[in-house]
C-alpha cells in the first residue's frame, strides 16, 4: 500500500448552504465503483497552499464522461484460513 497516491481537490462554494449539501451527500460515499471513498473537510478562506493549483474547472467538460471499472486489488481480498 506505500505506492499509493494521494490526491485532492478543493471545491469553492457559492454559500455555506451549498457546501452543507455536499458534504452531507457526499462524504464517507464511494466514487463510482473504485473502492475510493470521499473524505471530505471544510478548508477555512485563510488556507495559503505550498503550491499553485495544477488545474482548474469551473464546468464539467462536454466530452468528460466517467469510466466506470473495477480496481481488482483494493475491493477484495483473499482470506487464508
Amino acid at each position: 500500500m506505500s505506492c499509493c497516491r494521494y490526491y485532492y481537490a478543493v471545491v469553492v462554494c457559492d454559500s455555506s448552504a451549498t457546501a452543507n449539501h455536499l458534504y452531507m451527500t457526499l462524504d464517507g460515499t464511494e466514487f463510482l465503483k473504485t473502492a475510493n471513498v470521499f473524505d471530505l473537510q471544510f478548508i477555512p478562506d485563510s488556507r495559503e497552499f505550498k503550491h499553485p493549483a495544477r488545474d482548474v474547472a469551473t464546468e464539467v467538460p462536454f466530452f468528460c464522461r466517467f469510466v466506470s471499472r473495477f480496481q481488482n486489488q483494493f475491493t477484495y481480498s483473499d482470506i487464508d484460513l
